[in-house]
């Protein structure tokens, strides 16, 4: 079951990857452009450490997207506050991804590894969230009130 997580893991990193390219793109807020950019970095570091975990249990490595993405030119209709939203979501949809392989794991150096990936993506999270509120990209809750 492990096999498989780390081999899920290292294949949904690689997906990520490539959308983040194609987001970068798409951005013409060189704020946003930057943090993806950092954002990437730290999928770069994530994606080695997977493929160093995967050859250390002899798990094949999925293919590898390409490194720059070429075909994300921008569109005029594209909004930054729409690039942001895309990429929060494929952020906010990964964190489950990153539990289910924690819970399955019963390797105590796989789930140290595992637990560090995914406290550097809250880090991050929480950094991405405080600079859409900042822009006021992010979708205002209603309140409730009785």
């Amino acid at each position: 079951m492990e096999a498989a997580h780390l081999w899920n893991r290292l294949r949904t990193r690689y997906d990520t990857f490539e959308f983040t390219n194609y987001m970068h793109n798409l951005a013409d807020d060189i704020t946003l452009k930057t943090i993806i950019a950092q954002g990437q970095a730290m999928l770069r570091k994530h994606i080695a450490i997977l493929e160093k975990m995967a050859e250390e249990h002899s798990i094949p490595l999925p293919a590898k997207p390409p490194e720059k993405e070429t075909v994300g030119i921008p569109l005029d209709a594209t909004t930054n506050a729409y690039v942001f939203r895309q990429v929060l979501r494929g952020m906010q949809a990964y964190f489950t991804v990153h539990i289910i392989a924690f819970q399955h794991s019963v390797t105590p150096s796989i789930q140290k590894q595992l637990k560090q990936l995914i406290h550097q993506e809250i880090d991050v999270f929480e950094d991405f969230i405080a600079y859409g509120q900042f822009r006021g990209w992010l979708y205002e809750q209603p309140v409730y009130r009785a």
